[in-house]
C-alpha cells in the first residue's frame, strides 16, 4: 500500500512537467516541499496525494499572503499508474481561507472533488482547478 503515497520521487516529477509546461526551472521557497518559484516570479503552491483530503499548515497560509501576488495552486492526483495535474488560482485559495475547515492543531484542511476536466475544493467549490 505504501508504493501508492505521493513520494519524493511523484513530487520531483510532477515540478519536472510543470517546468516542461511552463519552460522555466522551479526553486524551493525557504527550502518549502510545497511552495516553488519559477524563473519569471510566479508562485506554484503544490500539494500531492492519493487520497481528496489535503491539509495546509497555518504558518503556509501566512507565508503565502506575504506575497501578495497571484500565483498557481497545483494539486497532483496520484493513482497507481498516473498522476493528474490540476491547476487553479493561488488568490482564490487564499482570499477563501476562511472556508477551510481548521483542525485542533490550527491547520487548515479541505477536501478534492473530481470533474470530468478537473477538480475543485468541497469548501471552496468557486476554486476551479482544471486539469493540465
Amino acid at each position: 500500500m505504501s508504493a501508492e503515497k505521493f513520494t519524493k520521487e511523484d513530487r520531483k516529477l510532477v515540478i519536472e512537467e510543470l517546468e516542461k509546461i511552463q519552460q522555466s526551472k522551479f526553486t524551493p521557497v525557504n527550502s518549502s516541499r510545497k511552495l516553488f518559484t519559477d524563473e519569471k516570479g510566479m508562485l506554484y503552491f503544490l500539494f500531492g496525494g492519493k487520497g481528496d483530503w489535503h491539509g495546509i499548515r497555518q504558518n503556509a497560509i501566512t507565508e503565502l499572503k506575504s506575497y501578495s501576488k497571484e500565483g498557481a495552486f497545483v494539486i497532483a492526483k496520484k493513482y497507481k499508474s498516473k498522476i493528474d495535474l490540476c491547476i487553479g488560482s493561488l488568490s482564490t485559495l487564499i482570499n477563501a481561507e476562511n472556508k477551510l475547515i481548521s483542525a485542533k492543531s490550527g491547520d487548515l484542511q479541505f477536501h478534492t472533488v473530481l470533474t470530468e476536466d478537473g477538480m475543485y475544493l468541497e469548501e471552496i467549490p468557486e476554486l476551479d482547478l482544471k486539469e493540465i
